[in-house]
């Protein structure tokens, strides 16, 4: 699964569940400097949502890992997230 990293912060996607009116209520694990930890719920607009549900997969990965990607990618392009997708 990717996780977004910061210099001190790793982001990791625990729970995305679309909502009644669209939208995606998305829920990481924060860790900062590998000791501190905490949630995070971060929503991503109608609009996206869509966008991410509908972008095809072309290289042959699995649903759930293109979906979890272009989460990650969605927060990383908003600034909500800062750092790098890594594997």
């Amino acid at each position: 699964m990717p996780i977004t990293k910061t210099t001190n912060a790793v982001y990791t996607l625990l729970n995305a569940t679309v909502m009644e009116d669209g939208r995606l209520n998305c829920t990481f694990t924060v860790v900062i400097d590998n000791i501190t930890n905490f949630n995070i719920t971060l929503m991503v607009p109608e609009v996206a949502t869509a966008a991410i549900l509908d972008a095809t997969i072309t290289d042959g990965s699995s649903m759930r890992a293109n979906l979890t990607t272009k989460i990650y990618e969605h927060f990383i392009a908003t600034g909500e997230i800062v750092g790098t997708l890594t594997a």
